[in-house]
């Protein structure tokens, strides 16, 4: 069973029980920052922009990265708002040594974020606390050192995009509209708001390859071998089933018939 997650709880969109998990032979994810091999802790002088390395070394304070400095006052406040809301949250002062990175990926990442209403759990949460429950081993796709590299082979312009868009005034119609998609199994059309936005269309065409289409053909190996095992629930970003190089398309190509179905909902969520 293959379950498309947005990685973010959002108000309207339609939650599975818990109990999709009760009798499963295992719950498939992405990767995890808590099972096999981690990246390597970065030193500061890999982590912070030169400006940002000297004022510090010199003033003991931080300097915002020159990406950083085109952002509003408005913006730096949004920001740790949605770092307020992260599960686990960011600080005001992780947010600020964020603005002194030499990449604006982490700042991308936290902007990102919503603030959820009181109980609402994103699914990659449901999901894995039913399994704890339920005593459902969770397996992974990739190695957290796998996807890491994979985030630093997207080019750094890309990240300062994504942070622009996730700050723009009118980003929320786009996750209204990514919801409604994803309650309706429309996944065609969770690809193109993810892919809709960028300045340069070009740049989501890169990052799809990298952090789709890559990562969808690496994990193929494991992922057929969970199917095959059976009885398994994957729980993977929505963007990676549509597509043609989306997991529906590649396991159809290998072989595998792809129906889709309705989970039961849980009225206490979305």
């Amino acid at each position: 069973m293959l379950v498309p997650d947005m990685h973010i709880p959002y108000a309207g969109l339609r939650q599975p029980l818990p109990s999709v998990l009760r009798g499963r032979s295992r719950l498939v994810i992405e990767s995890s920052v808590i099972q096999g091999p981690q990246p390597v802790r970065q030193d500061l002088r890999d982590m912070l922009a030169p400006n940002a390395l000297a004022s510090l070394e010199t003033h003991h304070e931080l300097e915002r990265a020159p990406w950083a400095m085109m952002l509003s006052d408005q913006d730096v406040a949004v920001l740790k708002r949605r770092g307020q809301c992260a599960r686990p949250a960011f600080s005001a002062e992780v947010v600020d040594f964020m603005l002194a990175m030499k990449s604006a990926a982490g700042a991308a990442s936290v902007a990102s974020q919503r603030c959820a209403g009181a109980g609402q759990l994103s699914r990659d949460k449901i999901l894995t606390q039913a399994a704890a429950r339920l005593e459902v081993p969770v397996v992974t796709l990739e190695t957290q050192v796998a996807v890491d590299a994979q985030r630093n082979a997207v080019p750094e312009p890309i990240y300062q995009e994504q942070l622009r868009m996730a700050l723009a005034p009118d980003v929320e119609g786009t996750y209204v509209a990514m919801v409604a998609a994803l309650n309706r199994g429309d996944f065609d059309a969770v690809l193109e708001q993810v892919s809709t936005g960028y300045a340069n269309p070009a740049d989501a065409a890169t990052f799809y390859r990298i952090m789709i289409e890559q990562r969808n053909r690496a994990w193929m190996t494991p992922l057929q071998r969970y199917l095959d095992q059976g009885n398994a629930v994957v729980l993977v970003g929505a963007g990676h089933l549509p597509g043609p190089a989306g997991l529906i398309r590649l396991l159809t190509q290998a072989g595998y018939r792809v129906e889709p179905t309705i989970l039961p909902a849980d009225p206490g969520q979305g």
